[in-house]
């Protein structure tokens, strides 16, 4: 799987899987084919296969395996674009494992999603915490990227002391062979010389980088190139990191990048006219962020083109100038408007549609189990543990009376039984504390007052061979305890009379 993942899929993919029944195979298969697809950059954006993995290891406590799938059902809702559902499922996961790799995994993606929603300052505590975790699992170069990461978060909030402090701590780490790290090291480097506009710390990191020979993603560097050397009036340089910054845009949205820092350029040199027409041009790119950044800039542009410009030479034409420029911006902001407000929209009723769907499964599936369980008990004797108490018998008959002549419902008989060995389980929550807060708490509660395994199946949902597993394995439990254990066993394992 770590050294050759296309092998592993193609294994995996030659396995029929309807011959897969034994469950613990069927999620075992579920979970090592999510992780195949990941490690092979193939997004899925369809939890189901991974649920298959996720239900099985929550009921049988193999907790690194449970992680391992909570983390696969958060990458399925990343690539979904779903973040919210992703740092759900993540945090989860995170929670349960021990495994530092993993755990360094899980923060790596919690970051990611952070970042996605515009929160960089939360990214960058989860891109620490990742390499934190890479470091201790002994994944130096796991732990050199996070730390760079960790750094741009840090560059992009102009918090440079640390982010320098980051980045010195990165560098011993670095394999001098390593190209896609060293990239990431300099490029760091450079936006942060770039965005402090300190042009001989620019000039000093841009050397270094050129003798690395790497030639990797270098917009964002040569854009913050050109700022700084125009902000020192550096029209050489300047001009330069621009040409380059044009040879290396690969799409639509990096020659608009390339035009916004072109017109800063231009209006620091004081060409306004040409600084405007260049606005414009980016302001008919429909890219919301680029255009809020740039209603500042073309204002500032228009107002000293007015001061400076002879060619205006009329009150008329001033007010032309202004007034397009306030029906453009107008038309942006109503088109950004509508286009906001009718997402919001469809998220809200399509949320609603779920709800209400939701709603009629979960009401439809609690009717049909309270008519099999009035069934169950028209058609034989409610069991009574021997060990019972005679008020306890007597508020348990009461409860099953009332739910006979419909007065009252099924979740009242569920809460007098446990209210009928309340004693009993605030023991058992004494010696687990954490067994209140699992689905076990309620099935002791039944077994212990003599319900049967088919009855304790009828109201808790779950399969009569996991309930009698479950049964062994606290039978066990309660025998380690020695005397303490004692009277939890004679309520779970009864001596009842033939019937």
């Amino acid at each position: 799987m770590n050294e050759n993942p296309e092998e592993a899929l193609e294994i995996l993919g030659s396995i029929d899987s309807e011959s897969i029944r034994f469950t613990p195979r069927r999620a075992r298969y579920a979970l090592l084919l999510s992780q195949a697809l990941d490690k092979n950059y193939l997004d899925v954006e369809d939890d189901s296969l991974i649920m298959i993995a996720v239900n099985f290891y929550r009921k049988w406590f193999d907790n690194e395996r449970f992680a391992q799938s909570l983390y696969y059902v958060g990458r399925v809702h990343f690539n979904a674009k779903d973040y919210t559902g992703a740092i759900v499922y993540s945090t989860q996961a995170a929670e349960t494992t021990q495994d530092h790799y993993l755990a360094g995994l899980i923060s790596r993606l919690l970051a990611d999603c952070y970042h996605e929603n515009w929160n960089d300052s939360k990214a960058g505590e989860y891109y620490a915490m990742a390499a934190r975790h890479f470091l201790h699992a002994g994944k130096d170069r796991y732990a050199g990227f996070e730390m760079a990461s960790r750094a741009r978060m840090l560059i992009a909030e102009n918090q440079y002391d640390k982010s320098s402090i980051v980045l010195d701590s990165l560098y011993p780490l670095i394999d001098r062979n390593d190209i896609y790290l060293l990239e990431d090291y300099y490029m760091s480097r450079i936006l942060q010389a770039g965005l402090k506009y300190d042009s001989d710390a620019l000039c000093n990191w841009l050397n270094e980088w050129h003798k690395t020979g790497i030639k990797g993603d270098s917009l964002s560097v040569y854009l913050a190139a050109a700022r700084t050397f125009a902000y020192h009036s550096m029209s050489d340089s300047t001009n330069h990191y621009l040409k380059l910054a044009v040879l290396s845009s690969s799409s639509e949205q990096d020659y608009y990048r390339v035009l916004s820092t072109q017109s800063t350029v231009l209006y620091g040199e004081g060409h306004y006219k040409e600084a405007i027409d260049t606005l414009y041009k980016v302001l008919k790119y429909q890219d919301n962020t680029i255009n809020q950044q740039l209603s500042g800039s073309l204002e500032s542009a228009v107002t000293s083109y007015w001061k400076s410009s002879s060619q205006i030479q009329s009150l008329q034409n001033r007010i032309l100038v202004i007034s397009v420029l306030a029906s453009l911006l107008l038309i942006w902001f109503l088109i950004y408007y509508a286009r906001n407000k009718r997402r919001e929209a469809d998220t809200y009723k399509n949320r609603l549609v779920s709800a209400v769907e939701e709603l009629d499964k979960m009401s439809t599936a609690y009717d049909d189990k309270e008519r099999k369980f009035i069934k169950y008990l028209k058609k034989r004797q409610f069991p009574m543990n021997l060990l019972a108490s005679e008020n306890a018998s007597i508020k348990i008959e009461d409860a099953l009376e009332e739910l006979k002549m419909g007065k009252r419902g099924f979740k009242h008989l569920i809460e007098e039984l446990n209210d009928c060995f309340d004693g009993v389980m605030v023991k058992l929550s004494d010696l687990y504390p954490g067994i209140k807060d699992s689905k076990e708490y309620c099935i002791l509660a039944y077994l212990f007052y003599g319900f049967s395994l088919d009855l304790t199946s009828l109201l808790t949902g779950i399969h009569k061979k996991s309930l009698y597993n479950i049964k062994y394995q606290w039978s066990n439990r309660f025998k380690e305890l020695g005397e303490e254990g004692e009277l939890f066993l004679k309520l779970l394992n009864p001596d009842r009379p033939k019937s």
